[in-house]
């Protein structure tokens, strides 16, 4: 499984120190690295994520897969 870095990492410049935080949103891969992928050596199956709109009894939202 190939998954986006999921935090967030800045330096401190005076001290070189890299810190890191967790997203608060999850943060998701572009869909064009499935053909990357593809190509690896190894490589059997390449499943990418969708995202689409969905109908709900309040109205519209966004599904995912």
């Amino acid at each position: 499984m190939v998954g986006a870095d999921q935090s967030i990492h800045w330096t401190k410049h005076k001290k070189h120190k890299t810190k890191s935080k967790p997203l608060a949103e999850r943060a998701w891969l572009p869909a064009d690295i499935a053909g990357r992928l593809r190509a690896v050596p190894g490589v059997t199956k390449v499943v990418p994520e969708v995202t689409f709109p969905a109908r709900t009894p309040r109205g519209t939202a966004e599904g995912h897969a």
